[in-house]
């Protein structure tokens, strides 16, 4: 299983643009100590105005950002944003999933929601 976390991955995406901690934090509105929280997982939850402005200051690519996305809402007990905008903005894929749903046992709904908010 893969054991990457929020944190690490914001520290990678920096590193990989060669920006110091304190370089991005001043980029996005962060203090350095609050950054480097994030980075060694002290906290996991800064607003997602936050997340935007990594996304233009890192310049992340689509998979890259959906990532960050899925990285975030998994240390928060979430499900990734734009998968919940997603569904509540498309009536066919809540049906989809409620018959998916329905189709299978409780048992296996209960592991699927269990997934789904970890």
């Amino acid at each position: 299983m893969n054991n990457e976390t929020f944190g690490k991955y914001v520290s990678y995406l920096r590193t990989d643009r060669d920006l110091t901690l304190r370089e991005l934090a001043e980029m996005i509105g962060l203090s350095p100590y609050y950054l480097c929280s994030i980075e060694n997982g002290r906290r996991t939850n800064p607003n997602i105005k936050t997340l935007g402005k990594m996304y233009l200051a890192l310049k992340l690519r689509k998979e890259e950002m959906e990532k960050l996305l899925d990285l975030y809402a998994k240390a928060n007990g979430q499900v990734s944003a734009d998968i919940i905008d997603y569904i509540m903005e498309n009536d066919d894929t809540r049906f989809q999933l409620r018959k998916a749903r329905d189709s299978v046992s409780q048992q296996y709904w209960n592991i699927v929601i269990e997934k789904i908010t970890k």
